[in-house]
């Protein structure tokens, strides 16, 4: 049986039976049209259609109707089951193309839906080489074009494949397509200037964009969003993409940033973002506020990595980062501190105090690194009004919090001492600040002793700490009775420094046996032992392995009383010893009664140091120097 030349299939959806052809003039509804001419006389060609239907529902499903396919006859093998199996294949190719078409892009999908009905293919080697572009990276897909006019899109082959399309050749024109379209309507023009139907468009084509003026700033889409700035997707735009595009941009191109005049489109682009976001930002969630400050504060890559101040000063223009972090720390007061909130981790950066083992730890909460306060001491005038505000602060945690991230950006120990001469005049406020600087050091440096020597003089509030410095700084000493002569300058610890002292917890405890030659003999101070003694057996404070636990330090303590001879005062702590044995068996306390009885106190001989004799000097001013001694090879 021979076959005509021209050949004419078609699928019908509703039954496997034949249809009318559809002609490319008429709109396809629901039938699969597929033409094959010039095929060979002898293919039998009578497929069967259940693949190639369900081929045609799927992209009648995505598209909202069916094609009509113009196959050339060609490109067909010569057999029944592979004719056939090319036809399905083909109509497989177009259905996933279109499905990919509608996830790559979904606004094109409309277009698609308008502009594809009919698909041309045709063998044609000469006319494929001629649309091939010179250049190897652009031939992808360049034998499909499509021709809006007709509604078809019309592929040209230079041999007959298995696979007729490959992915994309679909797909691609159609991009192309809707893309110029999209270009000459949206690519130069404002919002203002559309219909406010078109605003969501308008925002999807730049969103999509690769356009780009300066950096990462595509400045018409900037100002753009700025004007649908009402609009959730537009307000999404801006902080989700453009805070970040402008942070990078300030980063990586700050010779341009600084050199772009104020007329330029960047810096109208910049004045209209940092406007809205002035206006915006009362109103901004958590969340939002957190994204605006992981971007504000821009590093200046130009500046050396060790100097203080390394923020790019032309960053964000007419935004105010100190007030911006100031109302962040005063907000995250409001709500109680929250600690595993991210939110304020950027800003805050919390810390908090804790004791383990009747001694203070600093725990950093969160994740931040502290980059707002390096960023407020930076330099004098940020530092400054940073401080000026802090002082203000009556929330414990919110101290703390300031003092630790402080530390954290004051890398040298002079300038955290400096900054915290400001607070001296607040002793409450002062005491975390110190509180936060001692539980990093153990033994004190030669400049933190001359800070102790003038708060010792000067600053009654503060004798507390400098007690206990004195006292770690004579504990490693091996003169330690003139270091006490010069650290004390002829002022002994009163019963209220000696009290400030102990309410620093184990550490300074510990250390009474040490600063015992710093205290005045006074009625109170067996007293005021025994109070921070009940508060440390309490806590069940256990010593360091060869170190002396509380009831060991107290046993010191009688001994030191019974040198002096303050049998009264030794009394005093034989009976708190006594009164307390009962109800702490295990503690040690046997150990005090034992050395508080007065029958076995035997006072050590005070020491007395031998006269010191004066030291000529064997050379006075106008006599020859000595001659030098030769050196011996």
């Amino acid at each position: 049986m021979r076959i005509p030349a021209a050949l004419l299939f078609l699928v019908s959806l509703a039954a496997c039976g034949a249809s009318p052809a559809a002609a490319p003039s008429e709109r396809p509804s629901g039938t699969l049209v597929v033409v094959i001419r010039q095929g060979p006389d002898r293919v039998p060609f009578q497929p069967k259609v259940d693949r190639i239907r369900r081929a045609n529902e799927q992209l009648a499903s995505i598209l909202g109707h069916s094609i009509q396919i113009e196959l050339d006859g060609s490109l067909l093998p010569q057999d029944h089951d592979g004719a056939q199996d090319v036809i399905a294949r083909l109509v497989e190719t177009v259905a996933r193309d279109i499905d990919a078409l509608k996830r790559e892009d979904p606004r094109a999908l409309p277009f698609a839906q308008g502009a594809f009905e009919r698909l041309v293919v045709r063998y044609a080697p000469t006319e494929a080489a001629q649309r091939a572009p010179a250049q190897a990276w652009r031939r992808s897909h360049s034998h499909a074009k499509l021709d809006v006019g007709e509604k078809t899109i019309d592929i040209v082959l230079a041999e007959a494949r298995w696979l007729a399309l490959e992915h994309g050749d679909i797909a691609a024109p159609l991009l192309d397509a809707f893309g110029q379209g999209q270009d000459s309507r949206y690519a130069n023009s404002l919002p203002d200037k559309l219909p406010a139907s078109e605003h969501a468009a308008w925002i999807a084509y730049h969103a999509h964009s690769n356009k780009n003026d300066l950096g990462s700033i595509n400045t018409l889409n900037v100002r753009g969003l700025v004007m649908l700035s009402q609009l959730p997707e537009a307000r999404k735009q801006l902080i989700d993409h453009e805070l970040g595009n402008f942070s990078s941009t300030y980063h990586h191109h700050a010779p341009e940033v600084e050199a772009a005049a104020p007329a330029s489109p960047f810096k109208q682009a910049e004045t209209a973002f940092v406007g809205w976001l002035n206006r915006e930002l009362p109103r901004m969630t958590p969340e939002e506020r957190d994204k605006v400050a992981r971007a504000i504060f821009v590093f200046d890559f130009r500046k050396p990595s060790g100097d203080r101040d390394r923020f790019a000063s032309y960053a964000f223009p007419g935004f105010d980062p100190m007030a911006f972090g100031l109302g962040t720390i005063d907000r995250w007061i409001a709500e109680g501190h929250p600690t595993k909130s991210e939110s304020f981790d950027t800003i805050v950066s919390p810390a908090h105090i804790e004791a383990q083992n009747g001694e203070m730890r600093l725990q950093h909460d969160g994740r931040g690194d502290g980059v707002f306060y390096r960023w407020a001491f930076g330099n004098a005038q940020r530092e400054d009004t940073f401080a000026s505000a802090m002082v203000k602060w009556s929330d414990g945690p919110a101290l703390t919090t300031g003092f630790y991230n402080a530390r954290r950006a004051l890398h040298d120990e002079s300038e955290y001492l400096r900054f915290l001469r400001r607070f001296e005049q607040k002793p409450a406020s002062w005491k975390i600040g110190a509180d936060v600087f001692r539980a990093e050091t153990y033994r004190p440096s030669t400049q933190l002793l001359a800070e102790s020597r003038r708060q010792w003089r000067e600053v009654p509030t503060a004798q507390g700490h400098a007690l206990f410095y004195f006292a770690r700084a004579a504990e490693a000493s091996y003169h330690a009775d003139e270091d006490w002569e010069d650290m004390l300058q002829a002022k002994k610890a009163d019963e209220n420094a000696l009290a400030a002292t102990l309410d620093l917890g184990w550490p300074a405890f510990e250390l009474l046996p040490v600063m015992w030659p710093a205290l005045a003999r006074s009625g109170r101070r067996v007293t005021t032992i025994e109070a921070h003694a009940h508060t440390l057996l309490d806590q069940n404070v256990r010593a360091f392995p060869g170190h002396k636990d509380v009831a060991g330090t107290l046993a010191t303590v009688a001994q030191l009383l019974c040198d002096e001879h303050a049998m009264a005062e030794l009394a005093e702590l034989r009976a708190f010893a006594q009164k307390e044995l009962a109800a702490r068996p295990g503690a040690g306390l046997s150990d005090v009664v034992e050395a508080t009885d007065p029958a076995k106190c035997h006072p050590k001989p005070a020491r007395t140091a031998p006269p010191r004799k004066p030291v000529k000097p064997k050379w006075k001013e106008g006599d020859p120097l000595p001659p030098k001694e030769p050196q011996r090879l």
